[in-house]
């Protein structure tokens, strides 16, 4: 019973535009997972080539992310270390440039 509630009210949700930075193994499987659930999913890395496979089945790819950033409303990052957390988010094309105002969740994983 409580599993045809909880699939109801999922049915019913609003979806929405998801930016995931970082598509490594488990960006990969969450950006995938987004996209099964139908919200509309943005992806960008550092490594083009890592993105064909979301690409295909139906992610469109940020330029930069600040380009992921200013097109979504919710950003879950999962990147390696302090290092690439600070050149994805605060270098000059990095989500902070992008736009980001009240209606943005950022989440770093």
């Amino acid at each position: 019973m409580r599993a045809k509630r909880s699939l109801q009210a999922s049915e019913e949700m609003a979806m929405a535009r998801i930016g995931v930075a970082g598509i490594g193994r488990m960006g990969a499987a969450i950006a995938e997972r987004l996209l099964e659930c139908g919200h509309e999913v943005i992806v960008w890395n550092r490594s083009a080539e890592k993105l064909a496979p979301l690409l295909a089945a139906g992610a469109t790819a940020a330029e930069t992310p600040a380009d992921l950033a200013a097109r979504s409303e919710i950003i879950l990052t999962i990147l390696t270390d302090a290092a690439a957390m600070e050149r994805v988010h605060a270098g000059a094309d990095g989500t902070m440039a992008g736009g980001l105002s009240g209606r943005t969740v950022l989440i770093s994983i």
